[in-house]
């Protein structure tokens, strides 16, 4: 009876996971007509407009949901044999990130309407591509940290080294300190891309805070390793 609960769950959570894949592209493929042939495509460290691209270019973050949608699709379908909770846990968190890229796609295409509408350019209202793309990343992050400590050892969700596998002392472990990174870090790549970076700066700064969360976590799996083994 349980796991025919699960069943059910699943399969409305992927469901959802379809539509919300499917609508902004099919979104922007209606809002196309109605674009300006020219949109914002990128800005300098002050927010101004440094390159303008063609409105095509407005499909690439859909094109990228749909591709995000069908992995986690594939991959719940993987692991479905041998693991259902962390296959519910992975389909809630492609649903999550799903709905994140939705959010995305609507901001940019409203960002395109506004410059359509706009007689003279002005740095009001510019949205900041990269900088959103990394707050983005922060609620995933803060989201997935959330739910990888309920998860079994498996090979596609949560904290995975070379250290994770050897028991399930150490995948709980891992799982802990990944939870705790992906939270900290999370917030701090929200705060610091919304406060504080925009453009290029904003790239930098994330890409130093995932580096380091990574490295956190990657030595945390070695040395709990080390404790267990009693070499440290």
């Amino acid at each position: 009876m349980k796991g025919e609960k699960i069943e059910n769950l699943i399969r409305r959570i992927n469901f959802l996971t379809t539509v919300f894949m499917l609508l902004p592209f099919l979104t922007t493929v209606t809002a196309l007509p109605f674009l300006p042939d020219l949109i914002p495509a990128h800005y300098d460290l002050d927010g101004v407009i440094n390159r303008w691209g063609s409105k095509y270019e407005s499909l690439i973050v859909p094109i990228i949901t749909l591709g995000i949608g069908l992995l986690i699709m594939l991959s719940t379908k993987a692991i479905a044999d041998y693991d259902k909770k962390s296959r519910t846990i992975l389909a809630i968190s492609g649903l999550c990130a799903v709905l994140m890229f939705n959010i995305m796609t609507y901001i940019f295409l409203i960002n395109d309407f506004i410059r359509e509408h706009e007689e003279v350019e002005s740095n009001a209202g510019n949205i900041e591509y990269i900088s959103g793309i990394f707050i983005i990343v922060g609620v995933l992050l803060i989201v997935l940290g959330m739910l990888i400590t309920k998860t079994k050892r498996n090979g596609i969700f949560g904290v995975r080294t070379k250290w994770s596998f050897k028991t399930d002392e150490n995948w709980e472990h891992d799982q802990k300190v990944g939870k705790s990174m992906m939270i900290l870090f999370g917030v701090v790549l929200i705060l610091g891309n919304t406060f504080i970076f925009k453009e290029l700066s904003s790239a930098i700064f994330s890409i130093i805070v995932i580096a380091c969360m990574t490295l956190i976590i990657v030595v945390s799996s070695y040395r709990f390793d080390m404790k267990l083994n009693k070499l440290i």
